[in-house]
């Protein structure tokens, strides 16, 4: 739409940073929207641009409604737009408010260039038809509802509808059919297109989806006519409707096929203009929609597919594209995953680039100390969702592990030095890359040539590329410590452990009654029931967790058992602090009598319900933000993202702790006295004895066991803690047999007494 104003057209009007394009531009709209603001349907009104023939202002105006209603609205609001614009010292021809005009058609034939033209006093749009699709129902007496939606201007009339028999396959949308039929069912309400589906094994499969969101359908026509004057409008446009509907967008393969070919043909029209800050914010921001995480399953689906994947490849080529024409200056644009900068530089030049400063560009002395250089840089962290992996081998096993880093210099330079950081820590032989769109037959793919590795640490990597006309990352292959020869001695670990378990609870039944006559061998054999229960049910998990394949996707069943294996630790770690606490009452506290229900319901407080307080709130305090398990490929506890591993760590090594403190009183109350309790009997004399040796030897073993453990956190490439850690803590089972139950004195008479009795029996027989 325009409107002409009655004023002199002065060159200041091209300038969409001048203060008279500014103030004009906000006048008109203000008036504009005054008039229009109680008209159904109205959205905003935009002033594009400035022409001359007096002034006439290119308007573009957003609405929901495309009625004939809405237009006899829009014209019958003209008197008032005037009205409003008077109260600003603008005058303004009411005639020329509209969509009326005279349109030209230039052509060329035989005859030479051609020209057609007519006045229009009222654009039609084009019809846009939404129809249900055809499909088949059964033949019974029921009403079938069929729509067909059209623009108002527009009739439907129906025409005659057709019926057949038996089915193998019935749907709502796809009606029915039988084996091996195809049917067309059609899009959501606010969609065209198409999905077609195949009856198999009596339900419809769907085989293809073409359903586009109208909204993007239409922009998509409308980018085959883009001009210079009308690019602006268009791209915001492009912008909002992504932003609006991106959890459609996200998640719609046609919509995000849609999108590039749009950005596409931004980016053809970018080529003969300067483009300017606001195209480029747009831009991004449409781009941030569609390389968001939600979009990564649609991408995944695009370039696992030969006829779809090189819509990636295209998406970035158009980014570079426009990028290459971004007007002069210096400025920067962040979105929340996206961080544009565009500055000049001397000689060297540095600069921390990334959302989170997660990469650095470092370009060494050149040649250009007489002349500023300009550099433009887009950090991406998340277009590894769009990008595959996939290097000059064709290799799926590589990984994106740092941000996307598209960068463009107006000079030529032979050095540059890239640092990333890791998103992954666990990954390993890193690969410095850059997009290679010739690739593939054209689908693209990373190619390291021109790049080489220079240094690498846990958390960096920094490369050398010899070119600075590309996009860069890193590739990085999964790194696992587990090398045949660890894997053997974890797996043999937790073997020898649970059988070592197995036993320790089958003596622990077979003598109970012998061995827990007195209250303090009652509590400690309770104590090691329940620490060897715990620990076995933690290496059951621990197979289960070790068997997930990816763990990243099956999220609910590593989840799972994390939250086993955490809560079964932590109560093994309790049970010890019972056991060490026992032997502190019945130590320090001879004279003070405590009943057996009593201690009882004290242990098992501790033993499972702080545990299980424990192990709930790290659930609930991660799990919503999906920050609960490890993103490194194994079933335990998240320690990069939400440090839910301290809820482990912390309380077992304060049992550690507390657990030397009492050994300590203990052995002081043992020396000063030289005896444990004068009141104390053999037997409980001899249980003290065991618990004392139980808690000082396996409680420096877990100790040591854990601290491994967080050595493993600071440096995971550090093998030899890898290997104390696995022989540790695989053979803690074996440790709970020996120390726990095999030491025990009165154990060891029961099993004595029981075996020279049946020697007796055998040589009575002989």
């Amino acid at each position: 739409m325009a409107l002409t104003i009655d004023a002199t057209f002065d060159s200041s009007l091209l300038d969409k940073n001048s203060a008279r394009f500014k103030e004009l531009k906000r006048d008109i709209e203000s008036a504009i929207s005054w008039a229009y603001n109680n008209i159904p349907g109205f959205l905003s009104v935009t002033v594009t641009g400035f022409r001359a023939g007096g002034i006439i202002a290119d308007l573009a105006i957003q609405t929901t409604e495309n009625t004939q209603a809405f237009d006899n609205a829009i014209n019958k609001a003209t008197s008032q737009v005037a009205n409003n614009l008077a109260e600003l010292d603008y005058t303004m021809d009411v005639n020329s408010f509209g969509q009326t005009g005279r349109y030209e058609c230039i052509f060329e034939n035989s005859s030479g260039r051609q020209i057609q033209w007519d006045e229009i006093t009222q654009i039609q749009p084009y019809p846009n038809i939404q129809t249900t699709s055809n499909r088949k129902y059964e033949c019974i007496e029921r009403n079938v509802e069929l729509e067909c939606c059209v623009n108002s201007r527009y009739e439907v009339t129906w025409e005659g509808l057709s019926s057949v028999p038996d089915f193998a396959c019935q749907d709502s949308n796809f009606g029915v059919g039988n084996e091996g039929d195809i049917a067309v069912g059609s899009c959501k309400e606010n969609e065209v297109g198409s999905i077609t589906a195949e009856c198999q094994s009596e339900k419809w499969v769907i085989l293809k989806d073409t359903c586009v969101l109208r909204i993007f359908q239409e922009l998509e026509t409308e980018s085959e006519n883009l001009g210079v004057d009308t690019l602006p409008a268009f791209v915001e446009k492009v912008s909002n409707a992504t932003t609006s509907n991106q959890n459609t967008v996200t998640t719609s393969t046609r919509t995000v096929t849609s999108t590039v070919k749009i950005v596409s043909a931004i980016a053809n029209m970018s080529q003969s203009i300067q483009v300017s800050e606001d195209i480029i914010e747009n831009v991004l921001e449409t781009v941030e929609v569609i390389s968001s995480d939600n979009a990564k399953e649609v991408w995944d689906g695009l370039n696992n597919n030969t006829e779809s994947q090189r819509n990636s490849s295209s998406l970035l080529q158009a980014l570079e594209t426009i990028i290459d024409s971004t007007s002069p200056g210096s400025f920067t644009i962040k979105t929340a995953n996206i961080e544009f900068a565009k500055t000049s530089f001397k000689n060297s030049f540095r600069k921390t680039v990334g959302i989170n400063s997660t990469g650095e560009i470092f370009i060494p002395g050149t040649a250009f100390s007489d002349r500023n250089v300009s550099i433009t840089t887009v950090a991406f962290s998340n277009l590894n969702n769009v990008l595959p992996p996939r290097d000059a081998q064709n290799s799926s096993v590589t990984i994106i592990n740092g941000i996307v880093l598209l960068i463009n210099v107006t000079e030529t330079i032979n050095d540059m030095s890239l640092s990333f950081h890791k998103l992954n820590t666990t990954l390993a032989t890193p690969q410095c890359v850059f997009w290679d769109f010739d690739l593939f037959n054209g689908s693209g793919g990373w190619s390291s040539f021109g790049c080489e590795l220079k240094m690498e640490n846990h958390h960096y990597v920094t490369c050398e590329c010899d070119h600075t006309t590309s996009t860069f990352s890193i590739l990085m292959s999964p790194y696992s410590p587990k090398d045949p020869a660890l894997s053997y001695i974890t797996f043999t670990g937790v073997a020898v452990s649970m059988g070592s378990l197995v036993l320790c609870l089958i003596i622990e039944i077979l003598f109970w009654k012998a061995v827990s006559r007195q209250v303090t061998s009652y509590i400690r054999h309770v104590s090691i029931v329940n620490i060897a229960v715990s620990l076995l049910i933690v290496d059951i998990w621990f197979i289960i967790g070790a068997s997930i394949e990816n763990p990243e996707e099956n999220v609910s069943a590593c989840s799972a058992a994390a939250f086993f294996i955490h809560f079964f630790y932590l109560a093994m770690f309790f049970w010890m602090l019972v056991s060490a606490l026992l032997l502190f009452y019945r130590t320090v506290m001879v004279l003070s009598q405590m009943s057996k229900r009593t201690m009882l319901a004290i242990a098992f407080t501790l033993g499972y319900v702080v545990p299980l307080i424990i192990s709930v709130t790290t659930v609930a305090a991660t799990a919503g933000r999906q920050v609960y398990v490890s993103k490194e490929g194994s079933c335990w506890l998240n320690w990069d993202d939400s440090k839910a591993l301290l809820a482990f760590v912390i309380p077992a090594l304060t049992i550690v702790l507390i657990n030397f403190l009492i050994m300590i009183v203990v052995l002081c109350k043992i020396v000063c006295h030289n005896r444990v309790g004068d009141s104390t009997q053999s037997d409980e004399r001899n249980t003290m004895v065991v618990i004392a040796r139980c808690v000082a030897i396996l409680t420096p073993l877990f100790g040591i066991t854990w601290g491994f453990g967080l050595g493993i956190l600071i440096d995971p490439e550090a093998t030899a803690l890898h290997y104390l850690f696995a022989i540790f803590n695989s053979f803690q089972g074996f440790f709970i047999l020996v120390f726990g139950t095999l030491l025990d004195q009165k154990i060891r008479e029961v099993l004595e007494g029981r075996f020279c009795l049946r020697n007796k029996k055998i040589e009575r027989k002989v």
